[in-house]
């Protein structure tokens, strides 16, 4: 989830965060270590980055499908390489697909389907390390739709594999319909925030923003979920939610890779 990790995106949530400790140091004393808080690994779900979510749901995955609860050095590193291949998603600051940004849904879904077909075709010519790359680089997209979409506040409780299937992922707010006041939301139809930079942008003022500091598009507030700080995510209530459905959501995607492929070849995946 993260929005934007590692390198670019760090270096503005870091000079955001200075910026924005210093201006509260005006008023309060704010002990040093603060500047500390987040993780500089990635940053999307604050502590629960893009890719320690993705480490966690793959080790359960390797206990589950095959009964090792102490993966081998090869499976670790297959383990790292996918995680890091999510993480390097957020190299792109451009592409609202990649994010399930600016409402764009079939974008996004399109990508994911591209990289599921993808894992598949890779593995089954016999190249794990070209399925781990599309792989990792699929999960951060699946991430990505739960912390940016509103679908956690439209009260839904389980993740969907509407995102790779035919299945219509959900009633979509149309590029002209009011779907927030700042951080209000205005709608019951599913939307995403528009992000400073990105290739779309609202076509009316009333389009949710992605918000944060890193987000300098026009307006106030946002919906993102990346942080369970409300200084950096404007809808951090909803964190916990969004960050437990991403990561069910990315084991319901390698699910569907392992039953495509069968066991063998997901093996090969994960270097088992």
């Amino acid at each position: 989830m993260l929005k934007r990790a590692t390198s670019t995106a760090t270096r503005r949530v870091r000079v955001a965060l200075a910026t924005a400790v210093a201006t509260v140091a005006t008023l309060f004393v704010v002990p040093s270590p603060a500047a500390e808080a987040f993780p500089v690994e990635a940053f999307a779900f604050g502590g629960n980055s893009h890719a320690s979510m993705t480490r966690a749901m793959l080790t359960r995955a390797v206990l589950d499908y095959f009964g090792i609860s102490n993966p081998s050095v090869a499976t670790r590193r297959a383990i790292d390489d996918i995680a890091a291949a999510n993480e390097a998603v957020d190299g792109d600051q451009v592409s609202s697909a990649k994010h399930f940004d600016g409402e764009n849904f079939s974008g996004g879904k399109a990508l994911i389907q591209t990289h599921f077909s993808n894992v598949v075709t890779l593995l089954l010519i016999g190249n794990p390390s070209g399925a781990r790359l599309s792989f990792g680089a699929a999960l951060h997209t699946i991430q990505d739709f739960y912390a940016h979409s509103n679908w956690v506040e439209l009260g839904i409780r389980s993740p969907t594999r509407a995102l790779w299937t035919t299945d219509a992922i959900g009633t979509i707010a149309g590029p002209r319909e009011a779907t927030c006041n700042g951080s209000t939301l205005l709608t019951t139809k599913l939307t995403s925030g528009y992000y400073g930079g990105e290739d779309r942008t609202p076509q009316i003022a009333s389009k949710c923003r992605h918000g944060g500091p890193t987000d300098f598009s026009a307006g106030f507030g946002g919906i993102n979920k990346d942080f369970s700080d409300t200084l950096l995510s404007p809808h951090a209530t909803f964190h916990a939610e969004a960050a437990r459905q991403a990561t069910a959501g990315s084991r319901l995607f390698l699910d569907d890779i392992n039953f495509s492929v069968g066991q063998f070849f997901t093996e090969e995946l994960l270097a088992v």
